[in-house]
């Protein structure tokens, strides 16, 4: 059939083309099936002015195919556009106006077509919403800070920002009728959010920095000196709003004490010699020092500071009183820290460790510069002395196909008679019966800083913490260590204390250390992720309270191999603020410091050379690779802890690091997108007589960059 079809259609052209006659039946021959021609269609464009960033507005076309547009940050106009088809009647209109304005169309009606005029929609203040005014005063104190000459107030809301020269003014108000007034949104979702700031340049080099000032406002619940106030932090505004200029430049003060531990009383307090401390920028130089005089309680850095993006100092001491050494610590109003030390009673400091942080007051995690404090000890007699580094012994076998992997836990010693501890270890849904280790909490992280004194008569070391970013709260624990006793108020300096107990400790090329810690910790539950086990029976009476256990934990630590001239091995700084250990056979560098703020990072790193060199790349996995044999990598910032009393239920926090600040190990940073970081160049100098030193570097493409840092191999007595 089909070819004879065909042929009829090829016959009937050919009578057309001879007779040129009754052809237009051929012509509309078509062979099914076909697709029509679609109907044209063309985009109408306008642009929206007035429009807020949080609250859109909803515009439709002929009652259907609503579509919502937002207002663009730092632009007052939006533009719009509807696809229709060419030649339809169209009717742009209002289907939902954005809270607090009304949006009016024009050229909202016609026809489609390319010549369409451009559709505009104006959004005005709806009145019957109230604006109020906000208002600055105190403005005058800003005239005492050094180098200001221009003072600038900014009013930033959704509906855009003012910003205004206030140089000699005394206060200044934000009128309710500006574009951007603060309003009340009541039960609308989003809640209305502003910021009010205060700001003054300088230029150096050509480069301009913008420098920050301090706001109070009394609305702010719970935060006060934030110059922000968002819903989170004040309920919706109902009148006017007042606040004031606190300051433009900061003085970084502290105190200065005696420390002993809690028990045994091991010495008592002594009148502290003169020092001298010094403010550190990012780059390695001291900006500003102080000298104390012999007694001094407390320091003042004579020149304030600015606030701005690279305000990033650690708080250090220059010279030491003599015969005594003294550490820095300093606490933190922020969120949890505030609230767990203080529930806890005592004068355990938060995760700022030395750092003084000035970056931003509208950011509370990097805004960390009061109350710094300084504590020093006694110098430990040769015989109470302890040096080096020891790490967490594996645990026992259970399975002889399996090799367990040596946890990364490390303890250091120095001979000033302090000590640095780091933990990175996890466990999820574990039970007692299953156990990785049995000397642990699961879900420990972090890392501890301070004094230690130990008696070899008696075979203790207490440990005086300073510094912990990680701690469970109600008195149970330490990071892992049981035992922690909250430090007693008032004079003399009494400080958080951890004891150990039954201490035993051998000399000689890869060292042991046993300690034994007695304590009361969470009561286990079953399956979850907050477990421990124990490897020695727990004490009888009295009984513990309920939804608490008591228990006797052993750490059996040993020195980890060290080789000359190569990256294995232990290292700390000079300054004693930060340790890393490598092994290349377990494929792990681990490092702990407390410069500048507490931080811990454990991650897989790989010598181009397998380290038999002195020098070399280091390569470190991606984030998301796992560190062999078992365990994840993890660069952990500040962990800390928070806590349900009630249910006995843990929730990690962190508080964020500014991106500027690098206390960390060079090339431990996280990448967001899980790749690895650049190579770090690492140089060990293989010195005769004195202890090896290595300085590792940060590269980018290859080219070195940031600071070099310096460790010396460091090994136990």
């Amino acid at each position: 059939m089909r070819s004879i079809i065909n042929g009829t259609r090829v016959l009937a052209a050919a009578l057309c083309g001879t007779l040129m006659i009754g052809c237009n039946a051929v012509e509309d021959v078509r062979e099914e099936p076909f697709t029509p021609v679609p109907t044209a269609s063309v985009v109408l464009t306008g642009n929206i002015t007035g429009l807020g960033t949080r609250r859109p507005l909803e515009l439709q076309n002929n009652g259907a195919n609503p579509k919502k547009f937002f207002g663009t940050l730092g632009s007052t106009v939006t533009p719009l556009d509807f696809g229709v088809l060419v030649g339809s009647s169209y009717n742009i209109t209002v289907k939902t106006q954005p809270f607090s304005k009304i949006c009016t169309v024009t050229n909202g009606v016609g026809t489609a077509s390319a010549t369409a005029p451009v559709i505009t929609v104006s959004c005005v203040k709806d009145p019957a919403i109230a604006r109020y005014s906000t208002t600055v005063t105190n403005l005058a104190v800003a005239a005492a800070t050094p180098n200001l000459t221009k003072l600038v107030l900014t009013l930033e809301t959704e509906d855009g920002a003012k910003s205004v020269d206030v140089t000699g003014m005394t206060s200044y108000t934000f009128p309710s009728t500006d574009y951007n007034a603060i309003y009340n949104s009541q039960l609308s979702v989003p809640a209305f959010q502003y910021k009010v700031s205060a700001t003054w340049d300088t230029i150096a080099n050509g480069v301009t920095t913008t420098n920050y000032c301090l706001l109070s406002s009394p609305i702010a619940s719970g935060r006060p000196g934030m110059n922000i106030t968002t819903s989170e932090d004040v309920v919706v505004p109902s009148a006017a709003v007042t606040m004031s200029l606190t300051s433009c430049a900061f003085t970084v003060a502290g105190t200065i004490a005696y420390s002993i531990p809690t028990t045994p009383a091991g010495q008592t307090a002594q009148t502290i010699g003169a020092m001298t401390l010094g403010l550190k920028n990012a780059s390695g130089t001291v900006v500003q020092t102080v000298t104390t005089a012999s007694g001094a309680t407390t320091f003042t850095f004579p020149t304030p500071m600015a606030s701005h993006s690279k305000a990033i100092y650690e708080l250090v001491i220059t010279s030491q009183p003599a015969g005594q050494f003294c550490v820095v610590s300093g606490t933190t109003t922020t969120g949890v820290w505030s609230t767990l030390v203080n529930s806890l009673g005592s004068s355990l400091t938060g995760p700022t460790a030395s750092g003084v942080l000035l970056l931003d007051p509208v950011v509370p995690d990097w805004w960390a510069f009061a109350n710094r404090n300084v504590r020093c000890r006694a110098t430990p007699v040769l015989a109470n002395q302890l040096t080096g580094i020891y790490q967490m012994d594996r645990p026992a076998q259970t399975d002889p196909a399996v090799v367990p992997a040596r946890p990364r836990e490390f303890l250091t010693f120095f001979a000033d008679g302090t000590f640095l501890y780091g933990i990175n270890f996890t466990g999820t849904s574990l039970t007692l019966t299953t156990p990785l280790r049995g000397d642990a909490i699961y879900l420990a992280g972090g890392a501890i800083h301070g004094f230690y004194n130990y008696n070899p008569v008696n075979n203790t070391i207490v440990f005086t913490i300073f510094t912990a970013t990680n701690i469970s709260p109600s008195n149970y624990s330490l990071t892992g260590m049981p035992g922690y006793v909250p430090a007693a108020a008032g004079p003399p300096v009494r400080d958080a204390a951890v004891t150990a107990t039954n201490v035993v400790k051998t000399s000689g090329a890869l060292g042991k250390l046993s300690l034994t810690f007695t304590g009361r910790i969470p009561a286990p539950v079953q399956g979850g992720s907050a477990m421990y086990s124990t490897n020695l029976p727990a004490p009888a009476s009295p009984a513990p309270p309920v939804g608490t256990t008591d228990v006797t934990k052993v750490w059996n630590m040993t020195e980890p191999p060290s080789t000359d001239g190569q990256i294995t091995g232990t290292w700390v700084t000079a300054d004693h603020r930060r340790m890393f250990a490598y092994n290349n056979n377990e494929i792990y560098l681990f490092h702990v410091g407390v410069n500048g703020v507490g931080n811990l990072q454990d991650a897989c790193f790989l010598a181009d050379d397998n380290s038999t060199q002195s020098g070399g790349l280091l390569a470190r996995h991606s984030s998301a690779s796992g560190c062999a044999p078992g365990g994840a990598a993890r660069t952990p910032d500040l962990p800390s802890w928070t806590s349900n009393f009630a249910t006995g239920v843990f929730a990690s926090t962190v508080i964020r690091l500014p991106t500027e600040l690098s206390p960390r190990f060079p090339g431990a940073k996280t990448q967001l997108d899980n790749r690895p970081t650049s190579p770090i160049k690492f140089n060990v100098v293989d010195n005769a007589s004195t202890p090896d030193t290595i300085t590792v570097q940060d590269t980018l493409n290859g080219a070195p960059i940031d600071q070099p840092v310096t460790f010396t191999r460091y090994r136990a007595n």
